[in-house]
Order: structure tokens, then sequence, then C-alpha cells
């Protein structure tokens, strides 16, 4: 049944991480009447192997980026600093 989570969302493009995983394991287990079930972080890793899914990144790609929206940002964000005092601040 969680299995099924994964072509589903993954068809839309959308990420799906370890916690929406357990979260849906939960609310399953729940629906059948496991209330005491815990989806602990070795359950997931040895779910994930036994379907052999590996966990990755998905790297943002240029082609989905609104270009409009960049030349908007672009025109609010101050110029004038140098090169060393740019830098990537993504949350990890």
């Amino acid at each position: 049944m969680c299995f099924d989570l994964f072509p589903k969302v993954r068809s839309q493009n959308l990420p799906i991480s370890g916690p929406i995983v357990k979260a849906k394991v939960k609310e399953i287990a729940q629906k059948r009447g496991y209330f005491a079930f815990t989806v602990s972080g070795g359950w997931l890793q040895k779910w994930l192997k036994r379907r052999n899914i590996a966990v990755k990144h998905i790297a943002d790609k240029v082609s989905d980026i609104n270009q409009v929206d960049v030349v908007q940002l672009k025109a609010k964000l101050p110029s004038g600093y140098p090169p060393e005092h740019i830098y990537n601040a993504d949350e990890s």
C-alpha cells in the first residue's frame, strides 16, 4: 500500500522524504487497527532496501525555472557587490 505512493507522487515530479513515508505508513497501520505501531529509522531503511528504493536529492533543473520570476527577483536585489561577497545559502 505504501509502495503505491511512490509512482503516484513521483509522476507529479514531487519529492518523497523519509518523514513523508513514515507518516503514510503510520496512517496505513492505524487504518488497519495497529495503533501501537511505530515506524523507526531502521524499519524505514529496511523497507527501502527490500523494495530497492534509493533516496536521492533531486536537483532542480534550469528548465523548471520561470525566467520572468528570475528577472523580477534580480530587480529587487541590491547590486554592486563583488563576487567574493556572493554565496549560495540553500537549506540542507
